[in-house]
């Protein structure tokens, strides 16, 4: 195939050179100039030909591999797929060890992402439930099967970050370097300095090395009101201390990270943001165990998803997401990537509501 020359390549209004070239080879493959099969020069060669570096050509090859217009196969060079203008059938595959492919969110994702499907007609295909080992290569023999067309990714491991943004087809997730933040800390940092004071203390499940992106949003958030912010040591669990009741890990990392908080010496919180949502069962559990009444002697900010209802009770505020537009956003980046367009940006948002517990009436019928 003969490769057009830099001079008739590149037009000043056109955008950096590497999105020309991602851009020219894209139309080329869904308009069919370039067929289904054919191979694409190499890299250097095609970087040689345009008067480019190999890194602006590598740039544009990997967006093309993004959205599954090309495979690289390391004997046969860089092919062009067959591809599709419509997605038919989505793969949803989790990676998680145990307790985490189980908890609330995941289970309610699962759901959302079915009904999702099943409104726009596409097939759904779960795969490997519980995938502990941090491997893509289930999931690329499950796309060599020709088993679905895209797939949904949930509890990625950082590990494999990167060999999952090298997947030849499209693919999405909630998670991973190439995928929208996470902003419940600035709307946790809203509703705290409007109606808390004092000293605040932000329990979360995360390490201390993934938490550095999450505190800075919320020291910002807090930093215009009059509150001293204090976030907690990583968060642990260990066996001599379990919640009555209560066996997820998540619940028991949450019951022993209220415990230490308020038992060890120093100025206790006037108010407590907890994140994620799996941490409140035993935050709940640990506050009769402590002796603490809320609102009088905490405060109480909790992560919360809309279709996942927490029985919470004692006053509080949940910072509320919607599982649904998880789910929405990634069908729809799988259809943007099958189509050969850029993918949706996905803004999460959250809503602020004040949760007042209404203990039962004594003496009403039984």
């Amino acid at each position: 195939m003969k490769t057009t020359q830099k001079k008739q390549f590149f037009v000043p209004e056109g955008g950096s050179r590497r999105q020309q070239i991602a851009d020219y080879y894209r139309e080329a493959i869904l308009c069919g100039d370039i067929p289904p099969g054919a191979r694409l020069p190499a890299n250097g060669e095609l970087a040689c030909s345009l008067g480019v570096g190999v890194g602006s050509v590598q740039w544009a090859m990997n967006s093309l591999v993004t959205q599954g217009l090309i495979t690289r196969c390391s004997s046969q060079g860089t092919i062009v797929n067959q591809h599709k203008t419509a997605l038919e059938t989505i793969g949803l595959f989790f990676y998680s060890s145990g307790f985490y492919g189980a908890n609330a969110f995941n289970r309610h994702l699962i759901t959302e992402v079915g009904k999702e499907c099943a409104s726009r007609g596409l097939n759904l295909k779960v795969h490997l439930e519980n995938l502990s080992n941090p491997s893509v290569e289930p999931i690329y023999e499950g796309y060599r099967r020709k088993a679905f067309q895209a797939a949904i990714i949930l509890g990625m491991h950082a590990s494999i970050d990167r060999k999952v943004e090298r997947l030849p087809f499209p693919w999405s997730a909630i998670a991973g370097s190439r995928k929208g933040k996470n902003h419940f800390e600035t709307a946790a940092g809203e509703a705290v300095r409007r109606l808390a004071e004092g000293r605040v203390v932000y329990l979360d499940a995360g390490q201390a090395k993934n938490r550095t992106y999450r505190h800075a949003l919320l020291r910002r958030a807090l930093c215009r009101g009059d509150l001293d912010f204090v976030p907690e040591r990583d968060a642990y669990y260990s066996e001599e201390v379990i919640p009555p009741g209560g066996v997820d890990v998540h619940h028991r990392i949450g019951y022993e990270l209220m415990l230490r908080l308020w038992n060890e010496p120093g100025e206790r919180p006037k108010a407590l943001i907890a994140y994620p949502d799996d941490l409140v069962p035993g935050i709940l559990l640990a506050l009769p165990a402590l002796g603490i009444s809320v609102p009088r002697d905490l405060k109480l900010f909790l992560h919360s998803n809309a279709e996942a209802p927490i029985l919470c009770p004692v006053d509080c505020v949940f910072i509320e997401n919607r599982i649904a537009d998880f789910a929405r956003h990634m069908i729809d980046d799988c259809l943007a990537q099958c189509a050969g367009e850029t993918s949706p940006k996905f803004a999460l948002q959250y809503r602020i509501r004040e949760h007042h517990f209404q203990y039962p009436q004594q003496g009403g019928k039984q």
